[in-house]
């Protein structure tokens, strides 16, 4: 439970073991990636492959959520949800700019459904392709892709959005680090070093 000015002491270890599980499985997700990238046999489909891709967009997401709250209005505990995220942010040095607060692509995986929806609702022509791992295309008939990984320029895109990979996956990765030395240091939100 949050008080009056953010998340009370006893409770961040809640939100940090909350976030650690997230990032976790998308850093598992990772190196199930970098293990079988370009390698001739992989143990790993194109579909699993793209599944791991996925993973890493939804679980970036969740944690996406703790630093900027779901802004509804009939929610009643608006403001205390706005309070928490301002004070991970602030605990973790997370700006505005930050890759976690892309929701373009978290949104289009979330929503996969309605997006579909949409695409399919204009008239499209070309080449219709679910899942496919490899460079892009140059040129000739417009592929449309369901989900896709271009190798030579790190980028996933599902109907239409793109995103580059290595900018989440760092960010995620500082995450992790630092709240693994959370949880060693006391199971507390970083605090600013004092000069």
């Amino acid at each position: 439970m949050n008080d009056q000015k953010g998340i009370f002491c006893v409770y961040e270890f809640f939100y940090l073991e909350g976030m650690l599980a997230c990032i976790s499985s998308a850093l598992t997700s990772a190196e199930a990636i970098s293990r079988t990238y370009g390698e001739s046999e992989s143990e790993l489909t194109q579909e699993q492959f793209l599944d791991c891709f996925q993973n890493i967009i939804q679980q970036a997401a969740a944690v996406s959520r703790y630093f900027w709250p779901s802004a509804s209005p009939k929610s009643k505990h608006i403001e205390l949800h706005r309070r928490r995220g301002a004070q991970l942010r602030a605990a973790f040095q997370i700006n505005e700019d930050n890759p976690l607060k892309n929701r373009t692509l978290r949104n289009r995986i979330e929503h996969f459904d309605e997006s579909l929806d949409i695409f399919l609702s204009q008239p499209i022509a070309g080449d219709f392709i679910p899942a496919y791992v490899g460079p892009a295309p140059k040129s000739g008939v417009p592929s449309h892709f369901f989900r896709a990984f271009f190798t030579d320029i790190g980028v996933f895109e599902v109907l239409g959005e793109r995103y580059a990979m290595q900018p989440l996956y760092d960010e995620m990765s500082r995450l992790h680090d630092l709240l693994v030395a959370c949880g060693r240091d006391g199971c507390r939100l970083p605090r600013e070093t004092e000069a």
